[in-house]
This record gives C-alpha cells, structure tokens and sequence, in this order.
C-alpha cells in the first residue's frame, strides 16, 4: 500500500551514532532510498515526506472498523502526494471498513471528494454552537457541485451562501 507513494525505503536498521552523542544501542532511524538510490535518514527528510510517512503507516496499521481522526493532512505535503494520500485512505476505508475523518481548508483535498459529496461535512459556527451538515443534505449545495470544484466553494464561501439560514 505505501511503496507505490513514496520513495523506496529499506528496513529500519541500527543508527550510527551521533557525532557528539552516544545513541544507545537499540537506537533505530527510518532511512529512506531516492530512486537515484541516494539514501537519508528521517532527520534529513522535509517535514512533508515525515507527516506522509506518518500517516501512510497509520493507514497500513489501522484496525478493522476503526475511527481515526486527521487534522490537516496536507502540512507540509505536495499536492501530488496529497493526491496518492487521498487514494490510500480510500483504500483503507474499502479494505478495513474503518472510517476517516479529515478536517481539512486544502483545495486539493476538497476536490478530492467532489464526486463523493456524501463523504463531505460542512461546518458553520451559529447562535446555538457549531452545526454540521452533509452535502447532500443540501440540495443547493449538489446542485452547485455539478459545475463547481469544492475548492472554488471554499474560497468564495458559497458554501456558507447555500446554507439555510432557519430550518
């Protein structure tokens, strides 16, 4: 599930000791291999490729019929991976029937979910606390869908204009 994605990594080994430090000797590192077969440990890698690797792991561990909640998966991530990080955790709600939760304000994410509208939850701050709707509990909203991206939604906050404001 996570090879695909991500640069080729080989097994966890012992880490070297760091210059002016003693690691102790169970100490271990995630490396990782680029296709040119340059390789760098973790403490080398950008931040993106870290919370990647983080949550592509999550995804590989999640238990059967599990609810894992992820805040903001795109820090730090390129939109391309953002892509492929989507496509895994469609793959793991479909193989272990567990659900996912994103919040997420990144257009690529959003978009991502345009032909799923019911996978959607809108948001809106009221008088009586924070409400929640699903798309397709908003006819507008579906109807806005079938020419507009998510993304575009967002930022012009129609979203918050196709809300009924009494129900």
């Amino acid at each position: 599930m996570f090879v695909p994605c991500c640069p080729r990594y080989p097994a966890n080994r012992p880490a070297p000791p760091l210059r002016g430090n003693r690691a102790p000797e169970a100490t271990l590192r995630l490396w990782f291999e680029e296709r040119s077969g340059r390789q760098f440990d973790a403490l080398h890698a950008s931040d993106g490729l870290l919370v990647f690797t983080a949550l592509a792991m999550h995804l590989m561990e999640v238990g059967e019929e599990a609810l894992l909640y992820v805040e903001e998966p795109e820090r730090g991530i390129h939109p391309r991976r953002l892509r492929e990080l989507v496509d895994l955790m469609r793959r793991a709600v479909r193989e272990r029937s567990c659900q996912l939760v994103l919040a997420t304000h990144s257009p690529v994410v959003a978009d991502a979910f345009r032909d799923d509208p019911e996978a959607i939850l809108l948001f809106r701050r009221g008088p009586q606390g924070t409400e929640v709707k699903r798309c397709t509990d908003l006819p507008d909203v579906i109807e806005a869908l079938e020419t507009a991206m998510p993304s575009d939604m967002l930022e012009t906050a129609l979203f918050d204009a196709l809300w009924p404001e009494s129900e």
